[in-house]
């Protein structure tokens, strides 16, 4: 690989390094992990997470508490006949904006990991 192709590589995955700064909450791989559940069913219970994510009810707590602060997720409480009070995770719009971006930020990066590899 010439110099300059290095160069605009390495210009390349730090601006995308930048940009999924800019998502905050999102630099946490376990935080995205559960936008990215969310996004394929927009809304779960707190337990479905917590196995999907296979984490510990407080770091998920944390986690939901930190997204929710951020305006990505919004929290519901129901109550069901059968199981008694569920707690229900819903992704907002703003959520389902940033995970995107984030997704494609990291299919970038990949694609020049990739390009890189195959040269």
């Amino acid at each position: 690989m010439k110099p300059d192709e290095t160069d605009k590589l390495e210009n390349d995955i730090s601006s995308l390094i930048g940009r999924l700064s800019s998502l905050g909450p999102l630099s946490n791989s376990g935080r995205a992990g559960i936008l990215i559940v969310l996004l394929g069913l927009k809304r779960a219970t707190f337990t479905d997470i917590l196995v999907a994510v296979k984490t510990s009810k407080s770091s998920l707590s944390t986690s939901l508490s930190i997204l929710e602060r951020s305006g990505y997720v919004r929290t519901e409480y129901g109550f069901f006949r059968r199981g008694g009070p569920r707690t229900i995770i819903v992704i907002t719009k703003e959520g389902e904006e940033a995970i995107i971006e984030y997704l494609n930020i990291m299919g970038k990066i990949t694609q020049i990991a990739f390009d890189k590899n195959m040269k």
